[in-house]
């Protein structure tokens, strides 16, 4: 019963994180469509692929399968949304001195050089 236990729950957590950092893709694809951001902050987004990034790092580092594949979604969900956002920014001439643009290069770079 342990064992069944033992990889029931976390398949199921995986499951469910999945889920939750997959949030972003239905915004992402309106803001898409009418090619403004409109009301939504993009910064959260890159906290949490860096969040992901992070997590499938130390997955890698303790061998763990189940904290590998809980991000597995969640970190090109996140990027392809941080990505949009760089790219909507751009297209509407709000990315060059934009204080968003400027705030999500330096999160994600700099994170990215914090966790490497």
């Amino acid at each position: 019963m342990s064992n069944v236990l033992a990889k029931l729950v976390p398949s199921i957590a995986v499951v469910l994180s999945n889920i939750q950092l997959a949030t972003p893709l239905k915004a992402i694809m309106i803001c898409r469509v009418h090619n403004e951001l409109g009301s939504l902050n993009p910064v959260p987004w890159a906290f949490s692929f860096l969040g992901c990034f992070g997590m499938l790092l130390y997955g890698c580092l303790i061998n763990d399968p189940f904290v590998m594949c809980s991000v597995t979604l969640g970190l090109p969900a996140n990027y392809f949304a941080v990505s949009s956002a760089l790219s909507i920014l751009g297209k509407t001439g709000k990315g060059s001195n934009n204080e968003t643009t400027w705030k999500l290069e330096y999160i994600i770079v700099g994170g990215m050089m914090v966790w490497i």
